[in-house]
């Protein structure tokens, strides 16, 4: 029973709480600015994803050196999780997982009403088109209208042949954009997953990543084109992310083409930002829950054209952003609004937005910060209320004090056997999941026939068995009031990754049980068929 309520907690409840569309803007008003949008920068923009790639390896690759002296280039910093679904999910929204409510890996749509740079793309009459050769959710992350042609292919002559034959674009007059078009390239995530990042594998899945965008830039023209790569994350070195590592976070952003800065090294943006930066260059409003900025400085821009181009996107991130959490930095919204109208303090306005969404973030991470000492006690004493009851009827209380350790041998069996796999508590060695689930089941049963293999020694029976699978739900309920308690909450690093981890535990914690009290029955068994000593026996024994 155990082992089917910790089931149902980590499916039902906690993987709910992290794909959510509850979160903290559920229920603000997504309405886009009512303020025109300028007219695009380029006839054409395709953002190319290449995933897994981290901006110190893109800087030395010797395939992307056109790109950066023809080109700008930054760190882009992956939100946490640092998984590829929720930070696919910034690029085109302009919300962190926090916010948008896809939080893990797979197809998520979050919070109800959230819009995409897609579909601002679309309304304003520019069509889109989606090539992707591996990651399979790449269509569905990018939310692309009904009408879009998308198009995925698992092999490459297939892919090839698709995006070739997709080159052609129709011409537009100056300030009107005709297609915004999405690539996905996937082979450096696959390669660091499976080899790491210090592997000839790796660099060559790198050098293709290199050569596909030469390839990509040879298709466009950079008189009338733009072409942003970006990455969503890196990797460790032995492969894997999803936690906050250090140096995991920089992924990768390039642009090239038409009015990009050439040979500029600038600093790093969040993820978010991205999503404005495709609307303004394709002339479309900003999606109406972004709450990035546009990369302003990646174009050759007068001050004047700067503060131009912020109005419309200024002013939907800041009454998004103030609707739905009101921070100090709100009270100076209206006045640099103005100065935009008069072309002034384009600067200004960038950094009053990221001051208002490192606000929100911070008010958020306290109140969060605040509610996890009061969780922690009252999942501590419901599994100390657990255990108590179950002591108090019997089938919990141990036959003798050895019993207790039980459970203590049991979970420090099975974080023993998954250290010697190599998983550590962070969110980075469960990628991929499949991957996990398969190394889980084996530490649990490893955990299992240790507990048994023990319990020969202990002399452990039928209700160190009860005692077991109790005692261990019953540790894991801190954990399960922190991680899943609140939707709205983004738990810490550390716990999200261990009640993911530890909770296979429990079924291995039944597995124990089951075995301890199998024992147990078949020794019961052999008592009851032992003949009884008759007179004459015991005489003759004597």
């Amino acid at each position: 029973m155990t082992s089917a309520a910790a089931s149902w907690w980590l499916l039902g409840v906690v993987l709910p709480a992290w794909n959510t569309p509850h979160t903290s803007i559920e229920g603000v008003v997504h309405a886009r600015s009512a303020l025109s949008p300028q007219p695009a920068l380029a006839r054409r923009a395709t953002l190319l994803v290449v995933d897994g790639l981290s901006f110190e390896h893109a800087a030395g690759l010797d395939e992307l050196a056109r790109l950066r002296d023809e080109g700008a280039t930054r760190p882009l910093i992956a939100h946490f999780p640092t998984y590829t679904g929720p930070n696919i999910t910034a690029m085109l929204t302009g919300l962190a997982p926090r916010e948008s409510g896809v939080r893990l890996n797979g197809v998520g749509q979050g919070v109800r009403g959230i819009d995409a740079a897609t579909y601002c793309a679309w309304d304003a009459g520019v069509f889109l088109r989606i090539r992707g050769r591996t990651y399979r959710p790449f269509s569905d992350l990018a939310r692309p209208p009904r009408q879009a042609d998308v198009k995925l292919g698992r092999y490459q002559p297939l892919f090839d042949w698709e995006l070739d034959r997709a080159r052609p674009t129709p011409s537009a007059p100056d300030g009107k954009a005709t297609l915004l078009e999405l690539l996905y390239f996937g082979d450096v995530d696959e390669t660091a997953h499976d080899h790491g990042t210090r592997s000839s594998a790796y660099r060559e899945a790198e050098a293709r990543a290199g050569r596909f965008v030469q390839r990509v830039m040879a298709e466009l023209d950079p008189a009338r084109d733009v072409l942003f790569v970006a990455s969503d994350h890196a990797h460790r070195p032995s492969g894997g992310h999803g936690g906050v590592e250090p140096g995991i976070e920089r992924g990768f952003f390039g642009a090239w083409g038409r009015g990009v800065r050439r040979g500029a090294r600038l600093e790093a943006r969040p993820m978010r930002d991205l999503a404005a930066t495709l609307t303004l260059t394709v002339g479309a409003k900003t999606p109406s829950s972004n709450q990035g900025w546009p990369m302003l400085d990646v174009f050759e821009l007068e001050l004047a054209d700067r503060a131009r181009l912020s109005n419309e996107p200024f002013d939907q991130a800041t009454r998004f952003g103030c609707a739905a959490r009101e921070t100090p930095s709100c009270a100076e919204v209206e006045g640099l609004r103005a100065a935009l109208a008069r072309g002034e303090s384009a600067d200004l306005a960038l950094a009053l937005v990221g001051r208002l969404a490192d606000e929100r973030d911070a008010a958020a991470e306290a109140e969060e910060g605040g509610r996890v000492a009061p969780r922690v006690l009252v999942g501590a004493a419901f599994g100390a209320g657990l255990t108590a009851l179950a002591a108090q009827r019997g089938f919990g209380r141990p036959a003798r004090w050895t019993g207790w350790l039980a459970p203590c041998a049991l979970v420090a069996s099975f974080c023993l056997a998954l250290a010697l796999i190599g998983y550590r508590p962070t969110l980075s060695t469960m990628t991929p999941i499949p991957v996990f689930a398969v190394d889980a089941t084996i530490a649990g049963a490893a955990a299992a026939m240790a507990t048994f293999l023990l319990s020969l020694r202990m002399e452990w029976g039928l209700r160190e068995a009860a005692l077991l699978p109790v005692m261990t739900f019953a540790a894991l309920a801190p954990l399960w009031a922190v991680v899943a308690a609140d939707p709205r909450a983004l738990a810490p690093a550390v716990p999200s990754a261990l009640v993911f981890m530890l909770s296979p535990a429990v079924p291995a914690a039944g597995v124990a049980a089951i075995a301890l009290a199998v024992r147990a029955a078949l020794r019961a068994a052999r008592r009851e068929e032992r003949p009884v000593a008759g007179p004459a026996q015991s005489l003759r024994d004597v």
